[in-house]
């Protein structure tokens, strides 16, 4: 049941489906509206104000950044990457002085983070093959090797970074190792040398040999569209862009995949928050997939009613496609996400099997039953299941 206190016409719970509101408690309607008035009133006008502070700036945090910052925080409000990965990794598995040492500040915005995973002498998608060696020296342990798309140096906000480092190649369960034209400064994407590098053994989080046990643990672009199709003063032909029929199918077209990639998510969320993690991976992972592919087709077909402007800095658009095809490699490559759901797959291939034998069996009994044996044969059944591979059985 809808709750009466919930005007579902009005932004920001106009396109949520209708199942949602019935688990929606009244402090997360009360998140809805603070996180949609915070994004539409203090986050989406000051993009192009951030943009130039950035250019001015740099490799600091700029002014405007840490005016907004302060306002999340007196709103309950501090979620952005990478700190969000990382307050959760250490939330989960620090031990209570680490939590003091680096989940506090972060939780108060104190400083920022980076996660230094990605190799660039291996196979990225796997995390067994990390190459980046920890040795236990004492009461430290030493790092040698090389990273990349770690937050830089030079931005001096980043206080912690978390490494995953291989503490050792005779690790008997290798599933547990431990171990695009954007600077996006001022966090920035660096490459890391690693060279003798000592660090407390009190610094290690969880233990050698867990590390991979942690990792694995908009509509805007589409407003632009419909903007540009309304445009009165951009009339091809006469005619309002949105007004021809090519266009019109076009918006309809976005305007279905975003509402779908909505429902992909949703029920993730849904299917974790009933089930669990592990439940979750098949839908965890099919939103990794379809999500960050798809959006940026969507925002690629919103650059389109531009033309040649859509691909400059006059509109955020090429920014947000640059970031949707780099999450399709932030978080692993899609052929790891589809080699996770085709794996969930096949897991029940023996139960499908099971299905259409029983089909066949049910059709065979029908033609018995109708005496049509001699002149149907086996063909009748061939659409279930092949029939020389379960004849036997049956």
């Amino acid at each position: 049941m809808i709750s009466s206190k919930i005007d579902t016409s009005t932004p920001p719970f106009e396109r949520l489906p209708p199942w949602v509101f019935s688990k929606l408690r009244p402090i997360a309607v009360e998140k809805i509206k603070a996180v949609y008035d915070w994004v539409e009133n203090e986050c989406i006008p000051a993009h192009s104000i951030m943009r130039a502070q950035i250019a001015k700036y740099r490799w600091q945090m700029h002014p405007l950044m840490k005016e907004l910052r302060e306002k999340a925080k007196s709103r309950t409000m501090n979620c952005h990457a990478p700190e969000t990965g990382n307050i959760e990794l250490l939330a989960k598995y620090a031990n209570e002085e680490q939590k003091a040492r680096w989940l506090e500040p972060l939780l108060h915005g104190e400083f920022s983070s980076a996660y230094s995973m990605t190799e660039p002498d291996v196979a990225s998608s796997d995390a067994t093959k990390i190459s980046i060696h920890m040795e236990k020296v004492g009461n430290e342990h030493i790092i040698n090797g090389r990273k990349i798309f770690g937050n830089v140096l030079w931005n001096s906000e980043v206080k912690l970074f978390i490494v995953m480092a291989c503490s050792g190649t005779d690790n008997p369960n290798p599933w547990r190792t431990s171990i695009m034209g954007y600077d996006h400064a001022p966090e920035g994407h660096g490459e890391f040398i690693y060279k003798d590098v000592h660090i407390p053994a009190s610094n290690v989080i969880l233990g050698p040999g867990r590390a991979f046990e942690i990792a694995q643990g908009r509509d805007l672009a589409y407003e632009y569209a419909l903007i540009r199709a309304t445009d009165a003063r951009k009339t091809p032909r006469g005619r309002l862009i949105g007004e021809f029929d090519s266009n019109v199918e076009r918006l309809a077209q976005i305007r279905m995949e975003i509402d779908a990639l909505r429902l992909v998510v949703f029920n993730a969320s849904d299917t974790v928050d009933t089930y669990g993690n592990k439940a979750g991976r098949y839908v965890i992972a099919q939103s990794k997939i379809l999500v960050p592919e798809r959006i940026a087709r969507v925002i690629d077909e919103c650059m389109q009613f531009f033309g040649g402007q859509g691909l400059t800095q006059h509109t955020p658009l090429p920014e947000m496609w640059t970031y949707a095809r780099f999450v399709r490699v932030a978080d692993g490559p899609d052929a790891a996400h589809r080699h996770q759901v085709g794996r969930e797959q096949l897991k029940g291939a023996d139960k499908v099997r099971g299905k259409h034998e029983r089909y066949y069996g049910l059709a065979q009994e029908l033609k018995r039953r109708y005496g049509l044996q001699e002149e149907l044969g086996d063909d009748c059944a061939w659409e279930y299941v092949d029939v020389a591979a379960i004849g036997s059985r049956l």
